[in-house]
């Protein structure tokens, strides 16, 4: 029960979940599951069918967009990169931007839900052993 109101304590303080009364927001709590995910796996990626959104209990989060490459795009990364306004990586999973890092009580796959879209925008990716709320 702790967890549970906890739960619902964290889901009232939410911008997102604002409009709400607290009889939904007892409804909310209880199709919420909680996920465990190691360091470095993937959470979401992008193009898969949008899940719920994830409101992260603890840990932290990357949130990034493959880049397509040829040598016009390098040179930008470059300049980017040289500016420090976007960090801009080679990962295993080919060239990415890093648009956000998220902590605990963030969320994130809101955007996919409240716009109706079928498929996530971007990847994220536990940067540490993470515990999400799948609402």
């Amino acid at each position: 029960m702790p967890v549970a109101m906890s739960l619902f304590e964290e889901l009232k303080k939410q911008i997102l979940f604002e409009g709400l009364s607290d009889e939904e927001l007892a409804t909310l709590v209880d199709l919420v599951e909680l996920i465990n995910y190691e360091k470095g796996a993937p959470i979401i990626r992008e193009m898969e069918p949008t899940r719920g959104i994830f409101l992260i209990k603890s840990g932290e989060v990357e949130i990034t967009k493959k880049l397509p490459i040829d040598l016009k795009t390098k040179m930008l990364i470059t300049m980017r990169n040289m500016q420090n306004c976007c960090e801009i990586r080679k990962t295993p999973y080919g060239w990415r931007q890093v648009f956000s890092s998220l902590i605990e009580g963030q969320y994130f796959g809101e955007l996919s839900v409240v716009e109706g879209k079928k498929h996530h925008g971007a990847d994220a990716d536990a940067v540490d052993d993470c515990e999400l709320y799948l609402i």
